[in-house]
């Protein structure tokens, strides 16, 4: 068994109201950040026009980094790439913080399965939405 480096990395698209991010995701980030469950390993801004011009806005480009705490491990793991497709999410006229986090909980996790002779086969990612919908279908039918 090696050990894991990384855990799995989730990456989040979040339309913004504004062209930043404002202090309750900044907040809610700097607080998974100290508790050790993820670890915020890429954080960009991206600005579309309303001729579909983007403007991308990297964490340490930013001034005062978005607010967040120069302590966060920044790998700068999305690429060109990543990003041209991810922001055709991003309407025309708006913005969206494209953030990605490393599961720390979840290396931790495989790294102890992986040391009791098990394996994880496959993991599936249920998006919250569609859990609360089942969950409130489902006590609805009670």
């Amino acid at each position: 068994m090696s050990h894991l480096r990384y855990g799995a990395v989730d990456v989040y698209v979040v339309a913004l109201p504004s062209d930043r991010p404002d202090g309750a995701i900044v907040s809610a980030l700097a607080d998974l950040e100290a508790s050790g469950a993820v670890g915020v390993i890429d954080f960009l801004v991206v600005s579309k026009d309303a001729a579909g011009d983007v403007t991308v806005v990297e964490i340490e480009d930013d001034e005062d980094g978005f607010g967040l705490e120069a302590g966060l491990e920044q790998l700068g793991i999305l690429g060109e790439d990543d990003v041209a497709e991810l922001v055709e999410l991003v309407e025309p006229g708006t913005s969206a913080a494209i953030v990605a986090l490393e599961m720390r909980w979840m290396r931790d996790l495989v790294e102890r399965v992986q040391a009791s002779g098990a394996e994880v086969l496959q993991v599936e990612r249920v998006p919250a939405a569609v859990v609360n919908d089942l969950v409130a279908q489902l006590e609805g039918v009670e």
